[in-house]
């Protein structure tokens, strides 16, 4: 599983482009049903080129974004420069140090089955 991981780093900007947006609707759904407010703290796994992350960051949430792909980490970095409500950590869920509490929303995409299956469970 894990070897499949940073394939799509390889092409980071066509995957970027190739990869299709979120509905509005989903992200305002995400938020009511989650009553995130703007003071709440989100964690994303799995963050590739921030497809999902985009709606959060322009709605001024905090967001930390976990992406073990080192180049799709380097695209990131370059693609959310301007966007100082970000941290973006190059290391996967697994070896994250994940403090109790501190995040009100747990998001990942389109990366949850990378998540090593044994740990599904702590999650929720």
């Amino acid at each position: 599983m894990s070897s499949f991981r940073t394939n799509f780093g390889k092409v980071a900007a066509l995957y970027n482009k190739a990869r299709p947006k979120y509905p509005v609707e989903v992200i305002e759904k995400i938020i009511a049903y989650s009553q995130l407010a703007k003071k709440h703290k989100i964690l994303e796994v799995g963050m590739g080129t921030g497809q999902i992350s985009l709606p959060f960051l322009d709605r001024g949430f905090d967001l930390t974004g976990l992406e073990p792909d080192p180049n799709l980490h380097k695209f990131c970095l370059k693609k959310f420069h301007n966007y100082p409500n970000l941290v973006i950590k190059n290391q996967s869920f697994e070896n994250y140090q994940l403090s109790a509490n501190y995040f009100d929303l747990f998001l990942s995409a389109q990366a949850f089955h990378w998540i090593e299956p044994s740990l599904h469970l702590c999650l929720f």
